[in-house]
C-alpha cells in the first residue's frame, strides 16, 4: 500500500503562504494513486505547483470525513469526475452538498458497516468532532488490503464507540492530527488532537 500525503494544514494550523517554508496545504491523503480521502480545493496545487499534472488521473474512489472546507470542496470533486467516473463516500448529509452527474457515484456510508471496492476493505468509523449541520455525522476510516491504515484526522480523541470495533483489528499505520499543540486540555480538544493525546493514544494502541 502507497501512502501520499498531500498536505498536512488541518484544524488549527495556520496555512503560511506559499513562499515559506512552513506553508502547509490541506490536502488529503492519496492511497496506491486511486483512493482519495478528502477533497479539499488545493490538492490542485500539487498538480500546478510541483508538477504532477497526472497525481489524480487514476483517482476512482473519494473518501469524505466531512464537510469542512479544509476536507471536502464540492467543485473539487466535480473537477476530478471530469477525468473519470468516480464513486464518492461519505456521510449522506455532505453527499447533498454535492451536484448530481452520472459522472459521480454517490453512496452514503453508516458507521461500523463496512464495504468491499476494487479489493479494499473500508470501515467507517465516528469521530469525535462536528460540523455546523447537526445532522452530519463526521468520519474516520479504516482502509485495508496488503496492510492497514487508519485515518483519524479530526476526531481528537478516539470515539468510544469506535474503539470496541478498533480492539479487534491491527493497523500498519495510524494518521492522526496534531492540529492543537496545547497539551493542557481546552475546548478545541473536543474536536482535534495535541501532541500528548496523540502519544496516549499510540499507547494504548500499542
Amino acid at each position: 500500500m502507497k501512502i501520499r500525503m498531500l498536505g498536512t494544514g488541518y484544524g488549527e494550523c495556520k496555512i503560511k503562504r506559499f513562499s515559506s517554508k512552513d506553508y502547509r496545504r490541506h490536502g488529503g491523503v492519496l492511497i496506491d494513486e486511486m483512493i482519495l480521502i478528502d477533497a479539499p480545493a488545493d490538492i490542485f496545487e500539487l498538480e500546478s505547483d510541483l508538477g504532477f499534472s497526472d497525481l489524480y488521473n487514476k483517482v476512482s474512489v473519494i473518501l469524505i470525513s466531512h464537510s469542512h472546507p479544509g476536507h471536502f470542496d464540492a467543485d473539487a470533486i466535480m473537477k476530478l469526475a471530469k477525468r473519470q467516473r468516480i464513486f464518492v463516500f461519505a456521510d449522506k448529509e455532505t453527499l447533498a452538498l454535492i451536484p448530481q452527474t452520472d459522472r459521480i457515484e454517490k453512496v452514503a456510508l453508516s458507521p461500523f458497516r463496512p464495504i468491499e471496492i476494487d479489493g479494499y476493505r473500508i470501515i467507517p468509523l465516528p469521530a469525535n468532532h462536528r460540523t455546523d449541520n447537526p445532522k452530519e455525522r463526521c468520519l474516520n476510516f479504516v482502509v485495508s488490503k496488503d496492510r492497514t491504515v487508519f485515518y483519524a484526522l479530526d476526531g481528537a480523541f478516539i470515539n468510544n464507540d469506535a474503539w470496541k470495533m478498533i480492539k479487534s483489528l491491527h493497523f500498519d499505520a495510524v494518521i492522526m492530527d496534531t492540529a492543537c499543540e496545547l497539551s493542557e486540555p481546552t475546548d478545541k480538544l473536543i474536536s482535534h488532537s495535541s501532541f500528548s493525546m496523540n502519544l496516549m493514544v499510540k499507547g494504548i494502541l500499542i
